[in-house]
């Protein structure tokens, strides 16, 4: 598969452009230090496809790549699996978007209730922070957020 992007469904094309931004920041890094990329690849274990884009990706940048098999190590005294720690992360951001609803919904009763109090777009949004009430990325609350999340232009 190449990265040209006549070749690429949305999708991919997608995930070639987050690849890209990530290795233009980790290659002056890799570059100024004479430093190889560690890829920890998971495609022969998970029964993925293979990391080609990413390979050249980084042949174009002149990176260096080592893939490594996800072995399990000894981290800190500690066993580490990263194809066991891999799977908790993704069962939580399944939890976490599952959850996108509810916490939109929670966000919109108390902003509703700060604005009817009198607060503005801004202190609304510095209090739904400070509160921990969550945006549905999980981005801090801006004003213009607050605004859009109850549907005002009320200042």
């Amino acid at each position: 598969m190449s990265l040209e992007p006549g070749n690429l469904s949305t999708t991919v094309r997608y995930q070639a452009s987050l690849i890209a931004d990530a290795l233009k920041r980790v290659a002056p890094i890799c570059l100024a230090h004479d430093a190889a990329l560690l890829l920890v690849d998971f495609s022969q274990a998970q029964n993925w496809r293979s990391h080609a884009p990413l390979h050249e990706a980084c042949a174009k940048l002149g990176l260096e790549v080592h893939a490594v098999y996800p072995d399990e190590i000894m981290l800190d005294g500690r066993r580490f699996d990263p194809q066991e720690h891999f799977a908790r992360w993704r069962e939580r951001q399944h939890d976490w978007s599952d959850g996108k609803e509810g916490r939109v919904a929670a966000a919109l009763a108390r902003a509703r209730i700060l604005r009817e109090a009198g607060s503005s777009l801004a202190k609304t949004a510095m209090q739904l922070n400070a509160e921990g009430l969550r945006s549905a990325t999980s981005r801090d609350w801006t004003a213009e957020d607050v605004r859009k999340l109850i549907g005002t232009t009320r200042a």
